[in-house]
């Protein structure tokens, strides 16, 4: 699958939405409060906790924990190409 976004896109991301779905592109908290934007592969229900399996469009496997719906912060609902590229030369220069 080709990247949806790159390094230097900034990304809109909507905070209401609760429950996704299978191709939805999510923002969430992985080890040590990391964040991390990739697809939803798949979705599992486990009493009443649903989890997620995902994967970054540019890995070749999906990611190895799935993610509680609890990490989730949001949805990517639009990408705005380069906008973000001015705090990337700056933290590159810090």
């Amino acid at each position: 699958m080709n990247p949806t976004f790159s390094r230097g896109d900034i990304q809109i991301i909507d905070k209401e939405k609760k429950e996704y779905q299978k191709g939805d592109i999510i923002q969430f908290y992985g080890i040590n409060n990391t964040i991390f934007v990739h697809r939803v592969i798949s979705t599992r229900k486990e009493g009443s906790k649903i989890y997620y399996t995902t994967k970054g469009d540019n890995n070749d496997t999906v990611d190895l924990m799935e993610i509680s719906e609890d990490k989730v912060i949001g949805k990517a609902i639009l990408t705005i190409k380069y906008l973000g590229y001015p705090t990337v030369w700056i933290s590159e220069i810090l």
